[in-house]
């Protein structure tokens, strides 16, 4: 269980901590082990905050996070966290790239084995074949897959997933929201089901994935919707297709209302 007490962060105009441009104030929910939860919400709200707070990546200026217990206090072992513009090695294949990840999951196997299960991470999200192309040979959906064969490959319990397929053709978009789902959904015991958080600015895909959507409003929380369809996800056809068609209406008429423009003041005077 992932919880927020609290948490507070603000930057400076150079990008650092400090009381300057608050990015999110006071903010505070659990996040279900074994849950799916996307964020989503109006550009600039703190998504991307959130996630690299909850990575440990960013130090919070108030409040903590904890997982089962434990502050965050920096990365974890137990996360693994894919960005939109998510950096390969360039000087590594693709293969090479998603072999690296599986060495420093599982020490001692041999560079076969690692091989192999390279292989079969990039069969999944449809790479195999450009297996040794480097990024440069790459597009930047194709470096995205690779991305997430990477963070797959690790084996984390914890996944962040900032946008990771908003580089993606509808259909690449498509096969992946489905393999996703189903890795997630396919261990048989929900105790030992993986933790996702996957920030998205696409609603339809929010609905697809969520169990709960948490929707942000600059600085903050606004509301939590669950989305209590039956797995697999039927997007036009099935008896939840109407139910589906009514909570992503519901979604986006919220969030039309929170990305209506609202300037923010920053307290050094500088722009906000």
């Amino acid at each position: 269980m992932i919880t927020l007490n609290r948490v507070s962060f603000s930057y400076g105009n150079d990008g650092t901590a400090c009381a300057c441009e608050q990015a999110l104030s006071s903010l505070s929910f659990q996040i279900e082990s074994g849950e799916f939860l996307c964020i989503a919400g109006p550009s600039g709200c703190g998504k991307t905050t959130l996630l690299r707070l909850l990575a440990g990546l960013h130090t919070p200026t108030a409040g903590e996070i904890l997982v089962d217990g434990d502050p965050v206090r920096g990365p974890r072992e137990d996360m693994a966290i894919v960005f939109q513009d998510y950096a390969l090695f360039p000087w590594m294949s693709a293969r090479k790239n998603v072999q690296f990840s599986i060495r420093q999951t599982h020490r001692g196997i041999s560079a076969a084995d690692a091989a192999a299960m390279a292989d079969r991470f990039l069969a999944q999200v449809g790479m195999l074949g450009d297996a040794n192309k480097h990024p440069y040979q790459m597009s930047g959906g194709m470096r995205q897959r690779v991305a997430i064969a990477h963070a797959l490959a690790m084996d984390r319990q914890i996944l962040l997933l900032d946008e990771p397929f908003g580089a993606l053709d509808a259909k690449n978009r498509t096969d992946l929201q489905n393999l996703l789902e189903t890795l997630w959904y396919s261990s048989a015991d929900p105790e030992t089901r993986k933790t996702i958080v996957f920030v998205t600015h696409d609603i339809q895909e929010a609905v697809r994935l969520a169990d709960r959507v948490l929707l942000m409003e600059p600085g903050g929380l606004s509301e939590v919707i669950p989305v209590p369809l039956k797995r697999p996800r039927a997007i036009s056809e099935g008896p939840d297709a109407d139910a589906f068609r009514q909570i992503r209406r519901v979604l986006t008429e919220k969030l039309m209302e929170l990305d209506k423009p609202a300037g923010r003041a920053c307290k050094c005077g500088g722009p906000a």
